[in-house]
């Protein structure tokens, strides 16, 4: 009986150690919800081949997740955007030129965060302007497509609405942009089947220890 009692013990308590370090992390996600207002300002370049490009910064200090800065470059038509100077018709923007049927580096979004935390996203839209007020009205969809820190891997929809006013006599427009985002971030997570292997086994070693006791 001796015998049997330090044989058996041991072995089990090998096999719920090696259990317990198997353990294989499953990925799981989480969702926040990012809503906040930023003063925004940004320029106009009218580039060759009928492209115009806006450079714009999102500035606030009270964002969710500390993300109180966005740079973004984006990209319209020039010919859209002058007609809509006059006229008040939309014309599409977009951080990609060739989306566009124009050539050009591609642009988009990215938001500054607390230490290295960052958002890069890409961004799609219509704006209008009022040729009476001379007030752009932007809907401008972002797409997240990664990050660093926090957001490594995240994805992610959401969108910028709100209103710049041209000021010929300015290098530089200024505005409100209001963000509703929604961010999915993966994260690691003790895979369930592992947890139930774990009790299972405790409860055979309490099994082996009555009777070999």
């Amino acid at each position: 009986m001796f015998f049997t009692r330090s044989v058996y013990l041991p072995v089990l308590g090998i096999s719920l150690l090696s259990l317990g370090t198997s353990a294989v992390p499953v990925m799981a996600q989480s969702t926040v919800n990012i809503k906040t207002d930023y003063d925004f300002s940004t320029s106009v370049t009218f580039l060759e081949n009928n492209l115009a490009q806006g450079i714009g910064e999102g500035v606030t200090n009270n964002a969710p997740f500390g993300l109180n800065r966005f740079n973004n470059t984006i990209f319209s038509r020039s010919s859209e955007l002058l007609s809509s100077l006059q006229t008040g018709r939309e014309f599409a923007v977009n951080s990609d030129p060739q989306a566009l049927g124009l050539t050009g580096k591609a642009g988009g979004v990215t938001f500054f965060g607390e230490k290295n935390d960052k958002l890069f996203g890409t961004l799609n839209g219509v704006n209008t302007i009022n040729p009476q007020t001379s007030v752009i009205s932007l809907l401008v969809n972002i797409n997240i497509t990664g990050g660093e820190g926090r957001f490594s891997n995240a994805t992610g929809t959401g969108a910028f609405s709100g209103t710049v006013a041209l000021d010929p006599t300015q290098p530089v427009s200024r505005g409100i942009l209001g963000l509703n985002l929604s961010v999915t971030t993966p994260k690691s997570v003790p895979e369930s089947n592992n947890i139930s292997a774990l009790v299972a086994a405790a409860l055979s070693v309490g099994f082996f220890i009555k009777k070999f006791s």
